[in-house]
């Protein structure tokens, strides 16, 4: 949303370590020119979840891990699927109530590398 990137970058402009991109995100992790792995990254999909494109791309900086706020928890599951194909595992899933007397539930997954067994 080009309203939240602008929001970002008034409240983000004097941290050097924050990069801020406006687009189809799958397109943006693709053509990235700066392949640098991540930290951390923060995943809050539209409803339809992420989709295995963004998450493989996601998966292809290597972060830390990844914090994915879901409001479809059948979206979540099948995002959690494709991570797991790419080698990363459920550490953490929490459920927040922020629409009582609604059926809406938001979830927050948080996915990590699945340890080395070696």
């Amino acid at each position: 949303d080009a309203r939240a990137v602008a929001d970002a970058r008034r409240n983000l402009h004097d941290d050097p370590q924050v990069r801020l991109l406006h687009g189809p995100v799958q397109r943006l992790l693709e053509e990235e020119d700066d392949p640098r792995p991540v930290d951390v990254v923060v995943l809050d999909p539209p409803r339809t979840g992420a989709r295995a494109g963004v998450v493989r791309a996601v998966v292809a900086r290597r972060p830390r891990a990844v914090a994915y706020v879901a409001c479809d928890p059948a979206a979540l599951a099948r995002d959690v699927a494709v991570f797991a194909e790419e080698g990363y595992v459920l550490a953490g899933l929490r459920g927040f109530d922020l629409f009582p007397s609604t059926h809406h539930l938001e979830a927050v997954a948080r996915l990590v590398p699945r340890a080395d067994p070696r």
